[in-house]
């Protein structure tokens, strides 16, 4: 009989740097900054079997991962008060980020170095005696996590084990809305397109053993509309109500998915209650409860869930000392 042991660690460095400057004219507000961000992740897991009475190393099953990641941003925006009703911010940033990761059992290097121009345009039209219309346009991005990117194999049986990929890229995601309020009515119409986003494809080896890879694969969308009412029914017992539909689909460019296309319709339900246990208002009970029905995302079907939350609040010294008590997902 082999016995087996293994030794781990999974350290994280984090490190950021921020500077900030705003420029208020007499017609319009410029604001302007820099930051720098270095991630820097160390995975290291040694297997060893006890053969013939000593402890001997595993390279097959060992893994040491060096991880950095650097990223420095530079942003602006301008806004502007265009009349006693409109208003309009159009903001620019750049990122360029650098990876460097390093694989030390089998001696592999992984470099990736890209850059990305983000703008955001909002505008806000508000009148009193109609409400609030605003439109806003963003572009963003999404990094892979550090599971994705270490190419470590993770076995779950001895013949199915998932791998990361350190060649993944970036996903650049457009974000557009359209939102409303008006006397404690939210509505929201929005629009989500996701360019090069991450799936998982399972594949067969010869030996007829199989993996999981993540994979640049995904081209994704999501189309939604979300609304919600809040109204105080009595000085101590406020309530909101909201609702949302929306539409998605998953297309993969890979040719052996084992589907390449994925779409569906999906909502959900949530109900808000607080009650003012006090004439001072500063003991509130909150209650939140949410219903989310089945829901398709990047090829995956999620089944529908139930949330429920709850929590007491206390507010002294004039709300500068908040206590609360909270209990969220109890069943």
């Amino acid at each position: 009989m082999t016995e087996i042991t293994d030794a781990a660690t999974n350290k994280y460095l984090i490190h950021s740097v921020k500077l900030d400057a705003a420029l208020p004219f007499s017609s319009f507000r410029i604001d302007a900054g820099a930051a720098f961000t270095g991630i820097r992740n160390v995975t290291d897991i040694h297997i060893s079997n006890f053969i013939n009475g000593n402890w001997i190393n595993d390279p097959n099953q060992s893994n040491s991962f060096n991880y950095k990641e650097r990223t420095v941003a530079v942003y602006t925006s301008v806004e502007k008060n265009l009349n006693n009703s409109v208003f309009a911010k159009l903001g620019l940033r750049y990122e360029y980020t650098d990876v460097k990761g390093y694989q030390i059992i089998d001696n592999q290097h992984y470099n990736n170095s890209y850059g990305n121009l983000f703008p955001t345009l909002n505008v806000s039209w508000n009148r009193p005696e109609f409400g609030r219309f605003s439109l806003a346009y963003s572009m963003g991005i999404t990094r892979p996590n550090f599971g994705d990117l270490n190419p470590f194999r993770y076995y779950t049986t001895v013949s199915d084990y998932f791998s990361g990929n350190p060649y993944l890229e970036a996903s650049i995601s457009h974000n557009a809305e359209i939102n409303y309020s008006f006397k404690g009515i939210y509505a929201v119409l929005y629009n989500s397109y996701n360019h090069n986003a991450i799936g998982n494809i399972t594949r067969f080896n010869a030996d007829g053993s199989q993996y999981t890879i993540p994979e640049n694969c995904l081209n994704t969308n999501k189309i939604g509309l979300y609304a919600s009412y809040n109204h105080s029914l009595f000085s101590w017992w406020n309530i909101k109500l909201g609702g949302e539909v929306f539409y998605s689909f998953s297309k993969s460019e890979l040719p052996d998915f084992k589907e390449n296309y994925d779409s569906g319709w999906s909502g959900k339900l949530e109900l808000n209650s607080s009650w003012m246990l006090n004439r001072q208002k500063t003991l509130i009970l909150n209650f939140r409860f949410s219903h989310y029905f089945p829901w398709r995302d990047r090829m995956i079907l999620y089944s529908s869930i139930s949330l429920i939350g709850c929590d007491l609040r206390y507010s002294l010294l004039n709300n500068r000392l908040n206590l609360t008590l909270a209990v969220n997902d109890p069943f």
